[in-house]
């Protein structure tokens, strides 16, 4: 059950905030998600641009404790989220998926068991000036071509900043992916993933790390503080310790190339 759902082409939804009065959306109890963005949750969206919506904008609006995730994008173009906090929402705060150009800038996450701003199965996309602090994971780039994360802020949550490759989604690559200018600091939280969750293998202490992904860059970021590694990049086998049987049965490349 979601609190808001958007399903039309050029929505916007605009809270009219200020510092004293923050426009704050609040799960008042047995809601999943926020705000969902998107006609359908079907795969074949990427495939159908019937089943797309083009040009969405969600900004200046607090979303908190929901949950799954806080705002959630699904097959969606041309869209921008700003200017928003998303507060302990148990998955995901800001999460695009399976969604084309698009951009979150100027945003506040934290609390989530999982991500806090988070972009799976995308393209083209930007990440900038964005602060998450008290996740699992800060920011993550899964399964994503073309994301450029910069002039983040990333601290106190167990890592920094991902970007990644996982078996068995739709979207089969991670590559030509941009991390830079980015501030990574003291992300050494205890891991509070739900079991079983792929984010569970996230060490404490992680700075900036990249597993399985292709062409990806880390430049100009201040990375400092992360008790276990600063930057890592990482073979997906090695870094889930997967069996040679195991990793054989994979559907995706596990190395780290260019």
């Amino acid at each position: 059950m979601c609190a808001i759902v958007i399903a039309k082409d050029g929505i916007s939804l605009i809270g009219l905030s200020s510092r004293r009065r923050p426009v704050i959306l609040e799960n008042p109890g047995g809601q999943d998600t926020g705000i969902a963005v998107g006609k359908t949750g079907d795969p074949a969206c990427l495939g159908d641009p019937t089943q797309r919506i083009d040009g969405s904008l969600v900004r200046g609006l607090t979303v908190n404790d929901f949950a799954g995730d806080g705002i959630s994008l699904f097959c969606v173009d041309h869209w921008r989220v700003t200017g928003v906090s998303a507060n302990a929402d148990a998955e995901y705060g800001i999460f695009p998926s399976h969604s084309g150009p698009g951009r979150v800038d100027h945003s506040f996450a934290s609390g989530a068991n999982d991500t806090g701003i988070y972009v799976g199965q995308s393209h083209d996309v930007r990440i900038d000036h964005d602060a998450a602090t008290g996740n699992v994971s800060g920011f993550e780039i899964e399964n994503s071509t073309g994301v450029r994360a910069d002039h983040n802020v990333a601290t106190g949550n167990t890592g920094g900043i991902l970007s990644f490759i996982l078996p068995f989604l739709d979207v089969k690559t991670n590559s030509d992916n941009l991390i830079d200018h980015n501030l990574v600091e003291d992300n050494n939280k205890p891991n509070t993933c739900s079991p079983g969750d792929d984010v569970c293998a996230v060490p404490v202490g992680t700075g900036i790390l990249l597993v399985a992904a292709d062409q990806n860059v880390v430049d100009h970021n201040s990375v400092s503080g992360n008790d276990s590694f600063g930057v890592l990049v990482a073979n997906f086998c090695v870094a889930f310790k997967l069996t040679p049987a195991e990793c054989a049965g994979l559907d995706i490349e596990p190395n780290p190339d260019g």
